[in-house]
């Protein structure tokens, strides 16, 4: 992507689509003649965000996670890589907040700082280890979402944009337009 200079046209190109329960909104600041190259990257976005939804939800029955929380014990499932990812991410932070974020903190059981699930990487499959074990992402699916984006969209040469997933999880990088930072 070329640089803009001060004199050059700018515009803000949004894109806005529901997932995850909330809208999210996509806007990046362009040089007027890559505004057609934003709005497709950030329309392919939305699919890659609706993906993740597909994969990390557990309400929708052919999301993996769902399966794992509604399989008996010990019964592996197969996760997507997102899912194995954000799984293990998940069990980073409840050991290292010592319990204070738990993704089974639905769950039947209310035991803090123990395992509840397992998992292999090398096969991709997770199982829980107890009865009633209950899987969400709700306090970081959005976040992870909003990454992989930003990952995408830096790929892509762009520099310049807000990612927010409704309000609760935001990516602000570059400025709103040449010099002027984005304000919240």
């Amino acid at each position: 992507m070329h640089q803009r200079s001060r004199n050059e046209p700018f515009v803000h190109v949004q894109v806005a689509q529901n997932h995850m329960a909330t809208t999210f909104y996509f806007t990046l600041s362009v040089a007027k003649r890559d505004a057609a190259r934003a709005e497709k990257l950030l329309l392919q976005a939305h699919a890659e965000v609706d993906r993740l939804e597909n994969e990390l939800s557990e309400f929708k029955e052919n999301s993996p996670i769902y399966q794992l929380n509604h399989a008996a014990v010990g019964e592996r499932i197969r996760l997507t890589d997102s899912a194995l990812e954000l799984l293990e991410r998940a069990e980073v932070i409840r050991k290292q907040t010592k319990g204070a974020f738990d993704c089974t903190s639905k769950s039947a059981s209310q035991r803090r700082s123990t395992e509840k699930f397992a998992w292999s990487s090398s096969t991709q499959e997770a199982w829980k280890l107890e009865e009633g074990v209950w899987i969400g992402f709700g306090a970081i699916g959005k976040g992870f979402a909003l990454d992989k984006v930003r990952i995408e969209v830096e790929r892509q040469g762009f520099s310049n944009f807000v990612l927010n997933a409704g309000g609760s999880s935001l990516i602000f990088a570059g400025f709103s337009q040449p010099g002027v930072p984005w304000e919240w």
